[in-house]
């Protein structure tokens, strides 16, 4: 799957808000609570290819956890991104 590349991260007190855009206006944007780690994974791959074992590899590279820690937060992750809006539409 391929994330939108129109997605927008602010931090917020320690929340990080990630505003999914919509064609139809400000009103139908979608907004989703990310803790640090998950907003890392989405600035790191905006726009870009990423699959589970992508995301596994980021956070073991980039948060020092183990193989099944990273495979089990990546899957978790994946279903949040997926179901989410965060992902480019198929066409």
């Amino acid at each position: 799957m391929k994330l939108r590349d129109d997605i927008i991260i602010r931090e917020v007190g320690e929340e990080s808000i990630t505003v999914v855009p919509s064609p139809q206006g400000a009103g139908y944007s979608s907004v989703i609570t990310l803790n640090s780690s998950a907003a890392e994974v989405v600035k790191a791959f905006i726009g870009l290819e990423l699959n589970a074992d992508l995301v596994a590899t980021f956070l073991i590279n980039h948060y020092s956890i183990d193989q099944l820690q990273a495979e089990k937060d990546a899957k978790a992750l994946m279903a949040l991104i997926a179901s989410s809006g965060l992902v480019r539409p198929q066409n």
